[in-house]
C-alpha cells in the first residue's frame, strides 16, 4: 500500500485503545493523537501562543497542554498526510466533536472519514451516567474489535464538511471561553457555565473537592472544574473549606473538603 492509499487514523485522546484494537483487527496504520481540547479556550485565531496563554490564566497550568510537543507534532503530522483520515469519535461528546470540527477547519480539503460511534449500543440504559456511550474515549480496544467499529467509517460528504465548518465559524466569531453541547449542536458558552453544577454539589456535609467536581466531569476537564470550584470559593463566603494537610498546604483534589456553612 502506497503512502497515497493509507489512511492516518484519528483520536481525541484514547489512542492506547484504538492501537490496541487495530493490531488485533491486523490493521497495520498509524494513529495521530489530538490531546488539546478545543471545547475550552480561544479558538480565534486558536494557535497554541493563544491558547497556552488561556490556560495558563485560567487553569493556572505552568505546562499549557496547547503548547505541548504532542499537539505540535499532530498538526504537523496530519498536515503533511497525503492519504486519507479517519476520525473515530463519538458526535455525543463535546471534546470529540469539536476536534472534528478544528481538524476540517484547519484541514478543509482534507479526505476524512469518520468512525461515529454515537449510535452504538454499548450499555444498558440505567448504566452509569458517563460510560462508552458517551464518548470514544471510554471505549476498550476489545469493545472496538467486538462491534467491528471500523466498518462503519463513512466518508465526510460535501454538505457535512460545508455544515461543520458553517458552524466553526460561527464559534470562531464568537470566540467564547467555552463550547457546550445542546440539543441543537455545539453552542458557546461563559466561563460561569458549569459553575451551578458545581454549586450544587456542595452541601452542609463536609465532601472531598474530588466528589464535589465529579459529576460535573465529562464535558469538561478535571483541571477546569477544580479551578472553578477555588474560583466559588473566592467568591460565595456561605462555603468553607479545609485542608486534611493543614491550611497551608497545597490545594488538592483528594485532601481539601469543602461545605455550605451552616
Amino acid at each position: 500500500m502506497t503512502r497515497e492509499e493509507s489512511r492516518l487514523h484519528i483520536t481525541f485522546p484514547a489512542a492506547w485503545r484504538l492501537e490496541g484494537a487495530l493490531r488485533t483487527m491486523g490493521v497495520e496504520e498509524s494513529v495521530a493523537v489530538l490531546r488539546d481540547n478545543y471545547s475550552m479556550g480561544p479558538i480565534n485565531p486558536g494557535d497554541a501562543v493563544q491558547r497556552a496563554e488561556w490556560e495558563r490564566e485560567e487553569l493556572e497550568d505552568d505546562h499549557p497542554l496547547a503548547a505541548s510537543c504532542e499537539v505540535a507534532a499532530f498538526w504537523q503530522n496530519v498536515s503533511a498526510w497525503t492519504g486519507r483520515l479517519v476520525v473515530w469519535m463519538n458526535s455525543r461528546s463535546v471534546v470529540e466533536l469539536c476536534g472534528l470540527h478544528v481538524l476540517l477547519w484547519r484541514l478543509p480539503s482534507a479526505r476524512l472519514d469518520i468512525v461515529d460511534v454515537a449510535n452504538i449500543e454499548f450499555c444498558p440504559e440505567n448504566a452509569r451516567a458517563y460510560d462508552e456511550r458517551w464518548a470514544l474515549a471510554f471505549v476498550t480496544d476489545a469493545r472496538i474489535t467486538e462491534k467491528s467499529l471500523i466498518n462503519i467509517a463513512k466518508p465526510v460528504s460535501d454538505i457535512q464538511r460545508a455544515s461543520l465548518r458553517r458552524t466553526w465559524r460561527q464559534l470562531r466569531a464568537e470566540n467564547a471561553p467555552l463550547r457546550v453541547l445542546t440539543s441543537s449542536g455545539l453552542a458557546s458558552a461563559e466561563i460561569t457555565h458549569f459553575d451551578d453544577l458545581i454549586r450544587a454539589e456542595i452541601t452542609h456535609d463536609w465532601r472531598r473537592f474530588a466528589r464535589v467536581i465529579g459529576p460535573v466531569l465529562g464535558p469538561v476537564s478535571e483541571a477546569f472544574c477544580f479551578t472553578r470550584l477555588l474560583e466559588l470559593l473566592d467568591e460565595d463566603a456561605g462555603i468553607e473549606w479545609k485542608n486534611e494537610l493543614g491550611h497551608d498546604a497545597p490545594w488538592s483534589l483528594r485532601t481539601c473538603w469543602v461545605r455550605r456553612r451552616t
